[in-house]
Order: C-alpha cells, then structure tokens, then sequence
C-alpha cells in the first residue's frame, strides 16, 4: 500500500531525516528511488528471500558536505546468505539501471544507495 502523502509505500520505515531529503528531491529522483526499491523487493521475491524490515535513511559524508538516501533492508537469512544476496541483489540492480537513460543513472548513482544486512534482530548494528 503506497502512502498518499508522500508516495512511500506503507510497508518501508523512513526516518525524518531522510523524508526530509526525499521532500528536497526532485520528483523524478524520488520516482528512480520507488523504483529502486520494487526492483530490490522484486528480486527478493526471485530469490525467495524474505524482506524483515526495509527502511530509508539519510547517509552523510560531512567531511565531503553530501547527502544521500540510503535504502537498508534487513533480511531473514545469516550474515553469509545476506552478504551473498547482496551480490545477488547487486546485479539485478545493475541490470535495471544499465536501461536507465544515462542521466537518470546518474542520478541514482548521486543520491541512493543500499545496503542489505541480516536478521531484523541486526536492525541496530
């Protein structure tokens, strides 16, 4: 269920920085980062893996002055099976963006990025 404010679906934690963020953004990099994340659940489905948790955050470098998304999503394997998944998952992402028009691309390559850990109960590491 997508939410009708802010376009997020309902099932994704975001963090009142990173809703911030997303607000700041233009509406064609929040539609790549929606996108992103039905291509990351898309390919859990593929893999059959289950999604515990998925939450957007707001990743800064302060030494290099930037702010980007970051879309962390927890899943219900060990730290091995996650770690191979996010190979896994990095090539259906990298597939999806080579189809990208080159300056959404960069965009996406600007503002996201993700990071797949294991168990919810590893949600605070």
């Amino acid at each position: 269920m997508i939410d009708p404010l802010s376009g997020i679906p309902a099932n994704i934690d975001v963090q009142p920085s990173a809703r911030k963020l997303l607000r700041e953004l233009s509406p064609e990099v929040r539609t790549l980062i929606f996108r992103l994340l039905e291509v990351m659940e898309r390919s859990a489905r593929d893999y059959s893996i289950p999604i515990a948790k998925t939450e957007l955050v707001t990743d800064q470098d302060p030494e290099e002055g930037t702010k980007r998304i970051e879309i962390r999503q927890w899943v219900g394997l060990s730290h091995e099976a996650a770690m191979d998944y996010w190979e896994k998952i990095g090539h259906s992402v990298d597939n999806w963006i080579v189809q990208l028009p080159d300056q959404a691309a960069d965009q996406l390559a600007e503002w996201v990025s993700f990071a797949i850990y294991p168990k919810a109960s590893d949600a605070a590491a």
